[in-house]
């Protein structure tokens, strides 16, 4: 008789638990219908359009992003095999075959670094004029150290053209400068030695001139005087 009654209540106990999780699933599923229709409804509204297609948007936006930056993964592979092609070259003395890869990469790949290692092989090959006009395109490409470079070559023109106060030697100072300052702008901390190295020179050789002409014009008036010098 006990275990015909505790059958019974096991029974009763197990229908209870799966009459109670039968309606727990029956609310979940009313509710997941209400939700259904209220997004459906959202959607159906202009305020859901709009966000759907601000998704897409978003959606779109993110895959180009994607594929950019898988492009620029292989392009920078690729130019990274030109330069060692070039630096190989470069190291073994073959200054032609080394000009010709960086020259593929500055101009087909769009590497301004490139730009100062074409002006390397020229300078190499004694040729400063390609040199420094390598170094200029790399400059106003914006490349820091092609703008630190072409400076030193300009102002090194500057110093060894004799008189620094002709029209000449005044437009190498002046590009040379201006070229340092780009540099220092970029955050090339020689570039802001240099600076400071050229304003010491030029205060300095400017206060001997002003010396040199206080010399010169007592010497004048002595000579008017009768005087000898």
């Amino acid at each position: 008789m006990l275990l015909l009654v505790l059958g019974t209540m096991w029974r009763d106990n197990i229908a209870a638990q799966a009459a109670a999780h039968a309606e727990r699933e029956q609310q979940a599923a009313v509710a997941r219908a209400e939700q259904e229709r209220e997004r459906e409804a959202w959607e159906r509204s202009p305020e859901g359009r709009a966000a759907a297609r601000e998704r897409k948007v978003a959606e779109e936006r993110a895959r180009q992003r994607q594929a950019m930056a898988e492009w620029q993964q292989g392009r920078q592979a690729e130019i990274n095999a030109i330069e060692d092609r070039g630096v190989r070259a470069f190291q073994a003395g073959d200054y032609r075959e080394a000009m010709r890869w960086f020259k593929i990469s500055a101009t087909e790949h769009g590497n301004v670094q490139a730009n100062v290692l074409v002006g390397a092989c020229y300078t190499e090959m004694n040729n400063p004029t390609e040199a420094m006009r390598w170094l200029r395109r790399g400059a106003e490409l914006g490349c820091s150290s092609a703008q630190y470079g072409y400076a030193i070559r300009r102002w090194n023109v500057y110093r060894s053209g004799g008189n620094p106060m002709s029209p000449q030697n005044r437009e190498h100072f002046r590009v040379a400068t201006y070229w340092m300052q780009q540099a220092h702008n970029q955050g090339v901390r020689e570039a802001t030695e240099k600076l400071q190295e050229w304003v010491r020179i030029e205060q300095t050789e400017a206060l001997q001139g002003m010396e040199d002409a206080v010399r010169d014009m007592n010497r004048a008036s002595d000579m008017l005087r009768g005087r000898r010098p």
